[in-house]
């Protein structure tokens, strides 16, 4: 019972790296979005939006990463972001 507290605090910590971790594995995607955007939207004017989707996907791996190292931070209760 004294403990409560605590597991309830690293349990929401631990859930919220979750979603923030799913959240930059789904950035991932933007890489090939903005591939598309490039090549086949240029034409159309999508080339500045296809290039800024491709530099978050590039920059999403490496959020997936730090998230991922931070995770048994947060599930301890500390709060990291």
């Amino acid at each position: 019972e004294k403990a409560q507290p605590y597991i309830i605090r690293g349990l929401t910590g631990g859930g919220k790296m979750l979603l923030k971790m799913g959240g930059a594995a789904l950035k991932i995607l933007y890489l090939p979005l903005g591939i598309l955007e490039t090549t086949l939207g240029a034409p159309f004017g999508f080339f500045t939006s296809g290039l800024k989707h491709i530099v978050r996907g590039v920059i999403a791996p490496g959020e997936l990463v730090v998230y991922t190292v931070l995770f048994p931070v947060a599930l301890c209760g500390i709060s990291v972001y």
